[in-house]
This record gives C-alpha cells, sequence and structure tokens, in this order.
C-alpha cells in the first residue's frame, strides 16, 4: 500500500437530456497519508455515519438536485466540481478524524477541509500509480455499497477489503464479537491462517464484512473514458437487464382500499374510523402517504393527521412531504407534547416567518430542519442577524445555508487556530450556540488534541479539520459516540 489515496463517491444520477439515471462521481477527496488500515477505518466511519436517517435525507436531496441537470463525464452542461458539499464533507472527515473515546483509536490527518477537495469531475487514475483508491455508492445512502483499488499493485478492478491488504481468503467472521471491531478471544487466530496479518488489520476487515461491493461494471459507467472498452462492451446489455427487471410494485389491496377511504372520510367531515385505523401496524405510514398527495392539505384532515402524529410521537415530528400551511402546523404543534425535533422539509409553503413563528411556539425545539422549502439562504442569514435569540435553546438547524462550507453567516462562536508552520488562521464557526454545543466541542477538541505526544496545539494538526468536525457535530445523548454522532451542519467559513 502507498501513502497518497483518493477517495470517490458515486451515485445514480440523471443526465441532461436523458431518462435513465446513470453512475457518475458526485464528490472526490485526496489524502497525502493514507495506507494499510486506514482507508478501510475511513470507508467503515463513513458507512456508519450513513445510518442516520438524517444524514440520508440530506444526501437523497443533494441528489435529487442533480437529476436532469448536467451531462455525464466531459459532457455538457459540465458538472460542478462539488455539487455535493453535504456528503463531501462527511467523506473528509471520515478519512482525516476519529475523535473516537477509546483513544487507542482517536486519529487526526492534519488536514484541511478545503485542500481534500477534488473535483467531482476528476477521473478515477488522474492520481497515478502511486495512488491507491476508494469508491463508495451512495445512491442509496441506506445500503452503500464500497471498494478499493489498489493501483500500487497495478489494480484497476474493485477488491474487498480483504484482499485490499493482502489476505488470501476472507477471514471468518467467529474470531470477532459483534459489538466491537476487536478480537474477541483468539489463541493463534483460532488456527485460522492470516498470513502474518495482525490483529488491527483482521478488525479493519472485519468491520466491513457484510457490506455490498462496488462491482467493475459499476465503475465503469461511473468513468466511461477510463474504462472505454468495458463500457462500450457492457452499457447495452446492462440497460436491457436492468429493464428486465424492473417489475412494478403492487401495495397491497388493504392499502389500495385506504386511499378512497380517506377521501371519503374527508368528504363527509368525520375521520374518526380512519383514527382508528392508526394503531395498526404500517397503517399511520399509509395514511401519512396518502395525506401528502392533497394540496392545499384540507382543514380536516389535521385531526387524523395529529392523531398520527401522535401515535408515533417519540420528541420526534416529521412533517415533511405534507402540503400543511403556517397556520395549520401551529395547530398540530398545538396538540403535540414535548417536540425537540421538527422536519418541515419539502413544503414550498414554509417561509422564514413560519421559523420564527415556530421557534416562538416551541422555546424548547432542539432541532429544526428545512429541506426544500421557500427559504433562501439570504434569508435565513438575516434571521440570524436580527433576531438572535431566536436560536437560544436550538442545538441545530438544518438547511442548505449551512450545508456548505462557504456560507456567510453571524459568528456567534468559533475555534480559531492559528498554523504555526504556514502562519494562517483556520477558523470553523456557528451562527447560534448553547452551552451544550460548546461544551461538548471542546471537549471532543481538548481530549483529542491531548491524547497525543507531544499535544497537537503546538502543531499543524490542531488547524486541520478537527475544530469544523467538533463543531459539525450535534449533542450526543449518552448511548451515542462519536462514530454514531448526528452531523447536522457544517460549521465552517
Amino acid at each position: 500500500m502507498g501513502r497518497l489515496h483518493r477517495a470517490f463517491l458515486i451515485a445514480k444520477v440523471v443526465p441532461h437530456g436523458g431518462t435513465q439515471a446513470k453512475y457518475r462521481c458526485v464528490a472526490a477527496m485526496h489524502h497525502h497519508w493514507c495506507y494499510g488500515i486506514l482507508p478501510l477505518r475511513a470507508v467503515r466511519r463513513f458507512i456508519t455515519l450513513l445510518k442516520k436517517p438524517l444524514h440520508q435525507k440530506i444526501i437523497h436531496e443533494e441528489l435529487r438536485l442533480l437529476d436532469g441537470q448536467y451531462g455525464r463525464q466531459r459532457e455538457e452542461p459540465k458538472f460542478p466540481s462539488n455539487p455535493c458539499p453535504f456528503s463531501s464533507f462527511l467523506l473528509i472527515t471520515s478519512f482525516n478524524v476519529d475523535c473516537s473515546e477509546n483513544l487507542e483509536d482517536a486519529y487526526v490527518s492534519g488536514l484541511g477541509l478545503r485542500p481534500s477537495i477534488l473535483s467531482a469531475n476528476s477521473g478515477i487514475f488522474d492520481g497515478g500509480d502511486d495512488t491507491d483508491i476508494t469508491v463508495i455508492d451512495i445512491t442509496n445512502p441506506e445500503d452503500p455499497a464500497y471498494c478499493f483499488v489498489p493501483r500500487i499493485q497495478g489494480g484497476y478492478g474493485p477488491v474487498s477489503s480483504a484482499k485490499y491488504l493482502g489476505f488470501e481468503v476472507e477471514p471468518p467472521e467467529i474470531l470477532f464479537s459483534k459489538s466491537t471491531p476487536h478480537l474477541r478471544e483468539v489463541e493463534g487466530n483460532g488456527g485460522i491462517e492470516t498470513g502474518g496479518h495482525d490483529n488491527s488489520e483482521l478488525a479493519a476487515v472485519i468491520s466491513l464484512q457484510g457490506e455490498r461491493l462496488i462491482t467493475l461494471e459499476m465503475l465503469a459507467e461511473a468513468w466511461k473514458d477510463e474504462y472505454l472498452v468495458l463500457f462500450l462492451t457492457q452499457e447495452g446489455d446492462t440497460a436491457e437487464r436492468s429493464e428486465s427487471v424492473a417489475f412494478p410494485i403492487i401495495p397491497p389491496l388493504s392499502d389500495l382500499a385506504l386511499r378512497p377511504a380517506v377521501d371519503y372520510a374527508l368528504k363527509c367531515g368525520d375521520t374518526g374510523e380512519l383514527e382508528k385505523l392508526l394503531w395498526l401496524p404500517g397503517k399511520a405510514d399509509a395514511i401519512f402517504e396518502i395525506l401528502k398527495k392533497y394540496q392545499p392539505f384540507p382543514d380536516n384532515a389535521i385531526s387524523l393527521l395529529s392523531q398520527g402524529l401522535n401515535q408515533v410521537n417519540n420528541g420526534h415530528v416529521d412533517l415533511s412531504g405534507f402540503y400543511v400551511s403556517e397556520e395549520q402546523i401551529i395547530s398540530l404543534l398545538a396538540s403535540i407534547r414535548n417536540v425537540e425535533v421538527l422536519d418541515l422539509s419539502h413544503n414550498t409553503l414554509i417561509t422564514i416567518h413560519t421559523v420564527r413563528v415556530v421557534l416562538v411556539s416551541l422555546p424548547m425545539l432542539k432541532h429544526l430542519v428545512l429541506l426544500n422549502t421557500s427559504i433562501t439562504n439570504e434569508d435565513l442569514s438575516s434571521l440570524f442577524y436580527d433576531h438572535p435569540k431566536l436560536f437560544y435553546n436550538l442545538y441545530s438547524l438544518t438547511h442548505p445555508l449551512l450545508l456548505t462550507s462557504n456560507s456567510h453567516f453571524p459568528n456567534v462562536f468559533a475555534i480559531i487556530v492559528l498554523n504555526p508552520s504556514m502562519r494562517q488562521l483556520n477558523v470553523a464557526s456557528l451562527p447560534f450556540i448553547t452551552p451544550t454545543v460548546v461544551v461538548q466541542a471542546l471537549t471532543d477538541y481538548l481530549r483529542t488534541c491531548l491524547n497525543f505526544s507531544p499535544p497537537l496545539f503546538a502543531t499543524h494538526f490542531a488547524s486541520s479539520i478537527l475544530p469544523c468536525a467538533v463543531l459539525s457535530s450535534a449533542p450526543r445523548t449518552e448511548t451515542e459516540t462519536w462514530s454514531t454522532r448526528l452531523v447536522p451542519m457544517i460549521a465552517s467559513r
């Protein structure tokens, strides 16, 4: 394995003028010192972060905005260099930072955010023969796939984590505990031939077992020029196979009967019988999907929606996709107790005034999600400047303004570090802050810096992506760790 490494995110995106989604690169990064088990651990960290529903929602939104807008590789309209800044941020932090509570696993690369970004138009082999490669498929972040391409060993095709580290066979999972990436109790590794690989390599390989592997055909579709011969011979067959298995999904008859029942109940103004169905498994979600199709949202459906939300209420109210007005939202929230997380995404009726009203009516709200609304970056930035007290109790806010590293907003709290070697200031800031966020960010930062000898404060490592990574993390619960943290926004300027 070499020292240089490049990592790419690929996804299926509908090209400009096309109708069928094709794989292409949507984010890329490079690392100057990443080899051995480090790429495996980075992939494991990234895939773990993908398990967060909010991260999945943001990634789906980034990919949705790309459909039909740009040409394929080296085709017009030209693809942006960094069209998925949030996905890119998760990837870069996964490869550069681990503020693990287990200090033995703590890791800081010393690299910054912006210097790590590569153009999404980069060729997979642009790094040369001395640069190994990681590729991760995020088309469906709920079910990602990965592979390594060992260029230093002369490889062009995808290999698993075991093959990348030189294992002749996949290590058996029985050697490992499911709850920890370390070996359980293996004297002589249980008689298994490891080819001289140590426990850390075995643990890194096992941590990725069970994850899907990217195929050569997927790479060929994403980088058609580099894999030209394979692409030309496979493209037609692949499209034909995908069309032949595209069977329509027929919902259960009980769900088919729900839409007429909902229509009739709303026409009669009596949703009492439907409200009784909300307690049955799966019925609340089925009714929610029907209600999302009403535009405008009928006032006499508010009671049904309220009952359904209370049925699944765990402090998280998800109104994304419901075409509800500001008045209807306030009515709904008045009927639901202890709202800590509110999602108002995918509703163009949501304005900056709605945000003000919601924050006033829910002073204990902790997380607010605003994707695909009518709120512009300028609207939200102005609200930060003009009404800072509205955000005194809010832990995080997810909006396009805060999902890129070069946004303009007030600097309410920042970690500012001087790079002693380059004489540059590195600033990571937030537009609002709570004591909980400050304490956790500083604890993560100081614990990680002090874990190294000498401490990182006097080195360029302290001014790397580390300040941005710790400030971008939402407060963790008692059961959450750094690896399972929520990243609701990017704290960077």
